[in-house]
């Protein structure tokens, strides 16, 4: 978001949590840009691709993504599901990216997304 900012990019960044605490708690981490602005949805997944079929959406460039591990808690058809679901809310310029956990071990999970040793690791 910084490079954007810093590009002079005008960006309408929405972060989908279905934990208003934890959409909350992340928002208010997000520095003020000049340009970038965060906004928060609360709720799933598919409240989210209901939003992205909004008509004052439809029209709007998008860039959706989903990192971490969501998409690696679905069987393979459902995540095969999952991401088509994308294609009724998005046009032919939008794009998607995909993140994936490289491993299954919470303690570097657990690291990964918050920036410390998980304390179950701590010696």
């Amino acid at each position: 978001m910084q490079a954007l900012d810093n590009a002079s990019k005008n960006i309408d960044y929405y972060a989908l949590d279905v934990s208003l605490r934890e959409l909350q708690r992340t928002l208010d981490q997000v520095p003020e840009f000049s340009h970038v602005k965060c906004h928060g949805l609360h709720g799933t997944y598919d409240d989210g691709l209901d939003w992205l079929k909004l008509p004052q959406n439809r029209s709007r460039p998008k860039c959706v993504m989903t990192l971490g591990s969501s998409i690696g808690n679905f069987h393979r058809d459902d995540a095969s599901r999952f991401l088509k679901g994308f294609s009724d809310g998005l046009g032919p310029r939008d794009t998607i990216i995909v993140g994936l956990d490289g491993t299954k071990d919470p303690g570097k999970v657990f690291e990964a997304y918050n920036g410390q040793s998980h304390p179950a690791s701590s010696t």
